[in-house]
């Protein structure tokens, strides 16, 4: 009995040791399982997070742009990140207080911002060049106002031209095609055309017939002309004789007469000169006397001083007196001297004494030998004068007209040798015995000329030039083609004109399009057309090149809306001389209508999206090795901003550097640097 009961004791001790034993085990593996579901759902919210952060990228980058994003800079983004995360697990390996206090004092020591480590990014030098960052300083700048649009490209119509022939025919060259660039004069085609020969050959028979008309004209006019010369020339003789006489004695009058002026001009002159001569003279002598009197009277100076300082004196007052009288003597007055004096040679001598030019001078001639001369040689002038008179009273009575006596006179010394036979015609054909004929040949030929101004004209209506119109008539011979040439630089848009084909007259033969500059049309709302004024500045972008901005002013505003979008259209000419712009693309653009005062600013290209939340990059001044750059992440707080760039109210500084090119990739390296799990995670510290 008592063996059974210590064998059922044993069994029991069994049961309750195996019961403990697997009571631990299932307790070990219920805190193993609970360990693993933490680490999962830990592994999950970084996945989650980094997916947000993905899609939340800045608003200003396109998504296509970054979907061509060059794989090898994201990879070498990434191996850049997980090379900072490897050098982080073997920081991990240490105890986690010495870490951090480690971290405390690098970044006590470097002065820098402390950041969690998956805000850390450090990029080996192959790629921080294969990304290609690009970085900008925050700087102080002012925002502008500026007014959102779009537009659309437009070539201008003045810069546009469609080609057409003015004259029918057939196309037998073609020199340039649909694509090619021409410039203005360039020979687009030749055309061979019926009409336009035929009307050249018209053209030569009416000039061969207008020169031989010009020659029968030209010797008739020559023989008419020498007989009036003849039936003139004796009774003019006198008349041109005297006419001559009276030219000579007027220019040998006036000679004189200039030389007398001139005299007379210098003599007064030599005569100022001598006034202001002598009264500075007596200034200084009366200066002079003035001291000595004072100094004899100091004892200082004796009285023989005196004497020879009074003698000196009363010389050049004596002096003043002659020159005064000189003047008096020719009817200047005393206060007129003075008046000479006081101005001190800073007026004409003419001006000073009131002469005319004409005749005051005259007065003074008495100071010239030559006045005696001038006196004769205008007695002989109008003694000349009063033969002339004759003469041509003579020349009347012989029944000439005033016409053409006053042409006998062309250079003072007229002979009818020097009058053209056409103005001698003109003015006596009634000396001639039968004036008819030369009428009569005068009417062909001006009719004859007529001809060929018609035939001229209807010529270069077809589109040949004056040129060409003076090659054919010089050769005698037709041109076979017509050449079209280009009215424009610029390059063909569209060819309708084909080798061998019938072209009539305005058929369309090409389209021309001069691209240098463009038009931009854009649309502004009610609400910003009040903003918008001429010469606001522009800026215009279009998707071809993102990276460009084409800069240009308002130079016209539509007066009327347009009804169906309530919009007004602007205009804006564009410079554009490499043809990037190409007529139908859209375009962006940012109208500045003013600016805010100066705020510290990046460009827009700068700052990235996450959630509701704006960051940047921010390149640390801490540096591990030459071959490594280190950035952070710093969350902003923007204000306002233009279509460049965006106010930082907070999170930057003056100064800081930040990343402008490659952020993108940046940032996708550090989101997914973030998803990596901590190899610490679930361990107690």
């Amino acid at each position: 009995m008592k063996l059974r009961n210590i064998a059922i004791l044993i069994i029991a001790l069994g049961v309750v040791s195996t019961c403990l034993v697997l009571s631990k085990n299932l307790n070990a593996q219920n805190g193993h399982e609970e360990h693993n579901h933490t680490e999962n759902e830990s592994n999950q919210h970084h996945s989650h997070v980094n997916s947000e952060n993905t899609e939340h990228h800045h608003p200003n980058e396109a998504s296509h742009d970054h979907d061509k994003e060059d794989n090898q800079s994201q990879h070498d983004a990434n191996e850049a990140v997980r090379h900072d995360d490897d050098h982080h697990e073997h920081d991990h390996q240490h105890e986690h207080a010495e870490d951090t206090k480690s971290k405390g004092n690098k970044s006590k020591n470097n002065g820098l911002h402390s950041h969690p480590e998956s805000e850390m990014l450090t990029l080996t030098d192959r790629a921080y060049k294969n990304i290609g960052i690009q970085m900008v300083e925050a700087s102080l700048r002012p925002i502008e106002d500026v007014v959102v649009t779009t537009g659309s490209i437009r070539a201008i119509p003045r810069r546009t031209a469609i080609v057409m022939p003015r004259c029918s025919g057939i196309v037998k060259h073609l020199y340039f095609g649909l694509g090619d660039t021409v410039k203005r004069g360039d020979v687009l085609l030749e055309l061979e055309s019926i009409d336009l020969q035929a009307r050249q050959i018209e053209l030569i028979t009416a000039v061969n017939h207008l020169n031989a008309l010009a020659k029968q004209k030209t010797a008739l006019k020559m023989a008419s002309a020498e007989q009036i010369r003849f039936t003139l020339r004796n009774s003019q003789i006198d008349y041109l004789q005297s006419v001559a006489n009276l030219r000579q004695r007027e220019i040998v009058s006036q000679q004189i007469e200039r030389l007398v002026k001139a005299k007379v001009s210098t003599e007064l002159e030599k005569m100022r000169d001598l006034l202001l001569r002598a009264d500075l003279s007596l200034s200084l002598a009366k200066t002079n006397l003035e001291r000595t009197q004072a100094l004899v009277q100091e004892q200082i100076s004796a009285s023989q001083d005196l004497i020879q300082q009074q003698a000196i004196y009363n010389q050049a007052n004596n002096e003043m007196e002659t020159i005064k009288h000189k003047f008096a003597v020719l009817g200047i007055e005393a206060q007129v001297c003075d008046k000479i004096i006081k101005d001190q040679n800073q007026t004409s001598i003419s001006l000073l004494l009131g002469l005319e030019l004409d005749s005051g001078w005259q007065q003074f001639s008495v100071l010239v030998e030559e006045a005696s001369q001038l006196i004769q040689a205008k007695s002989a002038y109008q003694e000349s004068i009063a033969k002339v008179k004759a003469s041509k009273q003579n020349l009347s009575n012989l029944g000439l007209t005033t016409e053409l006596i006053g042409s006998i006179l062309p250079d003072s010394i007229a002979t009818f040798e020097e009058v053209t036979d056409t103005q001698l015609l003109k003015e006596n054909l009634a000396l001639l015995a039968e004036p008819s004929q030369l009428i009569e040949v005068e009417a062909t030929y001006r009719n004859a000329i007529s001809t060929v101004d018609e035939l001229k004209h209807k010529l270069i209506t077809l589109g040949m030039t004056a040129s060409q119109l003076d090659k054919v008539i010089d050769s005698n011979q037709i041109i076979w083609n017509f050449q079209v040439v280009a009215p424009m630089s610029g390059q063909i848009t569209q060819q309708q004109a084909m080798l061998g084909s019938t072209v009539e007259k305005k058929d369309p033969l090409h389209s021309i399009v001069n691209i240098d500059s463009v038009w931009i049309e854009g649309e502004a709302n009610q609400n910003a057309l009040a903003n918008i004024q001429i010469k606001n500045l522009v800026r215009a972008r279009v998707e071809s090149y993102p990276n460009q901005t084409f800069v240009s002013r308002i130079g016209q505003i539509s007066p009327m809306m347009d009804i169906s979008k309530r919009v007004a259209h602007f205009r804006v000419e564009v410079d554009n001389p490499n043809h990037q712009l190409k007529p139908g693309m859209f375009a962006s653009l940012a109208i500045v209508t003013g600016q805010v005062d100066t705020v510290l600013t990046l460009p827009l290209a700068a700052v990235l999206q996450d959630g509701l939340y704006q960051f940047v990059l921010v390149e640390e001044n801490e540096t591990v090795t030459v071959a490594e750059s280190h950035y952070a992440r710093h969350e902003i707080e923007i204000g306002r901003k233009d279509d460049q760039y965006v106010e930082i109210k907070g999170g930057l500084s003056l100064g800081d550097m930040v990343v402008v090119q490659g952020n993108y990739q940046m940032m996708k390296a550090l989101n997914q640097s973030a998803s990596v799990t901590d190899p610490h995670a679930g361990h107690s510290h």
